[in-house]
């Protein structure tokens, strides 16, 4: 009887994102606590899970690292986006999956220096938006089954490379108002 308890709150834990599907991760709350709490330099480390995560702003100077976009992976339903950089410089994302946003999976927003690389936004608005950025990179990223897969607008000196956009409803693919940017080496399908 203990031993189906166990296994009963270890899969309340896993569909209510309060921990990653061993049950053995940290809850949704404290991981969002950490990336709040860090500081310049820091690399914050998300482990293997599905997490109730949205609205999350990744401070100035900080690296956001998962375990992989198949096995770390953030559910942003019911929140405007997942993940967001804005006034920032010299953030990193990589190694996630971001699903489920209102608006974007990754929102790069009046941002310099930030790289977005190995993840996937999937069933969001947007999969990843690049609006004013400077010098800023999304490569190796996957974007399906969103609205639109990638939008980069007013951005300068910034790249979208090695990406695949496929299976989104309106677009893959939306450059605008843009100063010496490239798009390059992508896949839309």
């Amino acid at each position: 009887m203990a031993k189906n308890r166990s296994v009963i709150i270890a899969l309340c834990a896993f569909v209510c994102g309060w921990a990653s599907p061993t049950g053995a991760g940290e809850s949704a709350e404290a991981l969002a606590k950490k990336i709040a709490d860090a500081k310049p330099g820091e690399t914050v480390t998300l482990p293997e899970g599905t997490f109730a995560l949205g609205d999350i702003r990744v401070p100035d100077g900080v690296a956001l690292r998962g375990a992989g976009f198949a096995k770390t992976v953030l559910d942003a339903r019911g929140h405007e986006d997942g993940l967001v950089v804005r006034g920032a410089a010299k953030a990193s994302i990589s190694d996630l999956a971001v699903r489920g946003a209102r608006g974007a999976g990754v929102r790069v927003e009046a941002s310099a220096d930030v790289t977005v690389t190995r993840v996937r936004c999937f069933g969001n608005g947007i999969g990843a938006a690049f609006l004013r950025a400077r010098g800023s990179r999304l490569d190796n990223a996957v974007l399906a089954g969103n609205h639109t897969g990638l939008v980069m607008s007013g951005c300068e000196k910034s790249v979208f490379v090695n990406c695949t956009a496929a299976d989104n409803q309106a677009l893959s693919l939306t450059v605008n108002d843009s100063k010496g940017c490239a798009v390059f080496n992508n896949l839309f399908v």
